[in-house]
């Protein structure tokens, strides 16, 4: 492995270390929170106990395993499981409670608590990404491919926030191996092929993974991949599922729904100030 590599893991483990900082921080939020709903004291000391199940929740989820693999990983990209990971932490809280003298707390608290567990790692682990990115260098990019689609992808890298690389080499298709031995200690390699079924694809993927450096592959533009199309594994064969509409019928209509509400109470929370700037302009 080279030097590189071993400074860019270490740079990870940090981020995976401040991300479970993050997520005991939560935890405790969430148990002081159901602590002081509860009014007893004897809770917070038991959900302290229990403080270390919160990191065990989250990495059977994966919450610790995107960022490295992936080119840009938000906050928001992981919300669902995040979700999931408060109500199954306070859920195992309850459980654990439960089973020693402070009691299990009722479904109100626990509620409650879910919330605050919510809230605290979704801030918690947006400022420590912030943190990390201010802390640690961005990671060494190489662009492979035709000169327009390198110039492309180098535009939506520098126009996209939170996308924490930096390209230092830009190289057109060729001789794959002689590209290789040029990288140096590039840290992942971005592909831009004019087609998928270019031979080079597959010949790139051996020779990186023995250079210990991460690739990505940019599709071309004229395939149909939109935020609806999903990747699936029929053992080991890869399926694009295309759906037959980007959104079912009841999405539409709650999301239909759901902009009128939003539109009508906006109106009428603003309708009194609309008024009085109607009345200045009428005096004016």
């Amino acid at each position: 492995m080279r030097h590189g590599d071993r400074v860019w893991s270490a740079r990870h483990v940090l981020l995976r270390r401040l991300l479970a900082c993050a997520d005991l921080l939560a935890g405790l939020c969430a148990s002081a929170a159901l602590t002081a709903l509860d009014g007893g004291s004897a809770s917070l000391a038991w959900a302290l106990v229990c403080l270390p199940s919160w990191i065990v929740v989250a990495k059977v989820l994966g919450l610790y395993d995107e960022d490295e693999r992936s080119l840009r990983h938000l906050t928001v990209d992981e919300l669902p499981r995040l979700v999931v990971w408060a109500l199954a932490g306070v859920a195992a809280l309850s459980l654990a409670l439960e089973l020693t003298p402070a009691g299990r707390p009722d479904a109100s608290q626990a509620v409650a608590a879910g919330f605050v567990a919510l809230g605290a790692v979704i801030s918690l682990r947006a400022l420590s990404r912030l943190l990390w990115r201010r802390v640690v260098p961005p990671e060494r990019v190489a662009l492979v491919g035709a000169a327009d689609r390198v110039a492309a992808v180098r535009r939506k890298l520098e126009l996209l926030p939170g996308v924490h690389v930096d390209v230092v080499v830009e190289l057109e298709a060729g001789d794959l191996e002689a590209i290789v031995r040029s990288l140096g200690d590039v840290d992942r390699v971005v592909l831009a092929p004019a087609t998928l079924d270019d031979p080079e694809v597959p010949r790139l993927v051996p020779l990186l993974r023995r250079a210990q450096t991460t690739l990505t592959v940019v599709p071309p533009s004229s395939w149909p991949l939109t935020p609806a199309v999903r990747l699936r594994h029929l053992a080991e064969l890869p399926l694009l599922e295309y759906g037959k509409q980007d959104l079912s019928r009841s999405t539409l209509l709650l999301k239909r729904l759901l902009d009128v509400g939003v539109s009508v109470a906006a109106l009428a929370f603003l309708l009194p100030l609309f008024a009085l700037i109607a009345v200045a302009i009428a005096l004016d």
